[in-house]
């Protein structure tokens, strides 16, 4: 019977990518041991690389509101020359490329507001803390 701190390592290691005969030779169990444990514990594994795919993005990465408000001011740049073309110009067709390209891009910024029933659970029962609060 393995401990639940070898079971968080095993979580913690393998949400970092690791394989499977690395960590269960760093642990001291049986491949079988970590293959059953990687099926197992597929949920929580999967949330903890999650959390730290967006803790990578939220240090590497423009913030949300940094790049919306960049974008936003991309496409006033972009309507504000549009609306002094005159349509025989071969470059507007470009210029009406990227207005669209830019709509897009803030389109996927947009996203409804999550209820509270649409949170997940704490282990308390209690609905967990929005991660957007610090």
């Amino acid at each position: 019977m393995h401990s639940q701190d070898t079971i968080n390592q095993f979580i913690a290691l393998r949400a970092k990518g690791r394989a499977l005969g690395a960590i269960a030779e760093q642990l001291g169990m049986g491949f079988g041991t970590a293959w059953k444990w990687a099926a197992k514990y597929k949920n929580e594994i999967e949330r903890l690389r999650a959390l730290e795919i967006e803790l990578i993005q939220e240090r590497v990465l423009a913030g949300y509101e940094q790049e919306l408000t960049h974008l936003a001011e991309e496409l006033k740049r972009v309507q504000a020359e549009l609306r002094g073309r005159d349509y025989g110009y071969v470059n507007t067709e470009q210029l009406y490329w990227y207005q669209n390209q830019l709509l897009a891009r803030i389109d996927k910024k947009r996203t409804p507001p999550v209820s509270p029933a649409d949170e997940p659970e704490s282990p308390e029962g209690e609905p967990s803390p929005k991660s957007d609060e610090k």
